[in-house]
């Protein structure tokens, strides 16, 4: 089971938001139970050169804390949409490495505007194969 843990604040916060004021909000996700065993994925013979084995991670568990790495949190405004105010955007570079097979970070969030830099490196060169939710 994974539990949510959250900040004593966070429906002061919620409240905040609602009515269109900044808040920060912290959150931690935490698995009630034991971690999953890390496990090998059978890999075709374009990475069968890599330096290290890819493993499946779908699930990423700190063993001390149990703490949940790689999640992402959407903050949903209602059925109607509610409008927030529009933020000042700046244009930031978000760098993507990927060697031996794995992509670093595993997870980038990039606004309009934002340039995706792919980077691809070690022994083998494979190309990167990106979905976007919109543009």
């Amino acid at each position: 089971m994974i539990r949510f843990a959250f900040s004593p604040g966070l429906a002061l916060l919620l409240a905040l938001a609602a009515n269109g004021q900044e808040a920060t909000i912290k959150m931690r996700f935490v698995l009630d139970g034991p971690a999953p065993r890390i496990e090998r994925i059978q890999v075709g013979l374009a990475f069968a050169q890599l330096a290290a084995p890819i493993v499946n991670e779908g699930l990423l568990v700190e063993r001390e804390t149990r703490g949940i790495q790689n999640v992402v949190v959407h903050v949903y405004t209602g059925r109607r949409g509610t409008k927030l105010a529009p933020r000042p955007m700046k244009a930031t570079e978000r760098l993507l490495t990927m060697t031996n097979g794995r992509y670093d970070p595993r997870i980038i969030a990039a606004q309009v505007g934002d340039t995706l830099k792919v980077v691809e490196s070690g022994p083998n060169q494979h190309s990167a194969n990106i979905n976007f939710f919109r543009n």
